[in-house]
């Protein structure tokens, strides 16, 4: 998995989210894209995801917190 590449997916899929929208990383891709993940991937990808946007590298995105399925919720500024 490329992780910049995935990176840049994300970056472009967030112009299309509005403002005050919650959202999960897989809400970000098409359902084939992220399905053909495996679950590790997944979750590594998660996790940087999760890093990047606490580093300040996606303004205007916070993390929330947890879903009950123990997915990262975040929201778009």
């Amino acid at each position: 998995m490329n992780i910049d590449l995935w990176m840049g997916k994300v970056r472009e899929s967030l112009r299309r989210v509005k403002s005050g929208s919650t959202f999960v990383v897989k809400d970000l891709f098409e359902g084939h894209e992220w399905n053909q993940l495996s679950p590790g991937d997944k979750r590594n990808f998660g996790k940087a995801f999760k890093n990047a946007v606490s580093s300040g590298k996606f303004a205007g995105v916070r993390f929330l917190g947890k879903r009950e399925n123990n997915s990262s919720e975040y929201m778009k500024d």
